[in-house]
């Protein structure tokens, strides 16, 4: 594990301990170019991050220019492109909240 990540999941875990954490995200993880999938930053961290920590589920959002810029728009990328794949992820994490929290 990294030092940056290992310093980044401390402050998470330490930060709020007696509150169960449902997920951890890996964000910007990754991009597809050419047909492939690239991840500059490295692939595995966040796997490790939950198996250490016993986090139930791993979420990563791609490294995407219009992910911040619907933002920047007022668009949220959700409402722009509700059926792609960051609609999907952000689905499939709110379910795992109201999962969690509200059953």
């Amino acid at each position: 594990m990294s030092e940056l990540g290992s310093y980044s999941t401390w402050n998470i875990t330490g930060t709020y301990r007696g509150v169960p954490c449902v997920a951890a995200i890996e964000n910007m993880s990754h991009f597809d170019a050419d047909g492939k999938r690239h991840y500059p930053f490295g692939k595995g961290l966040g796997s490790e991050v939950v198996k250490q920590f016993g986090i139930p589920n791993l979420f990563d959002f791609p490294i995407r220019p219009t992910l911040s810029a619907s933002g920047d728009r007022g668009v949220p990328e959700v409402v722009a492109d509700p059926l792609g794949e960051v609609s999907k992820t952000f689905q499939e994490l709110g379910i795992c909240v109201v999962q969690q929290y509200m059953c």
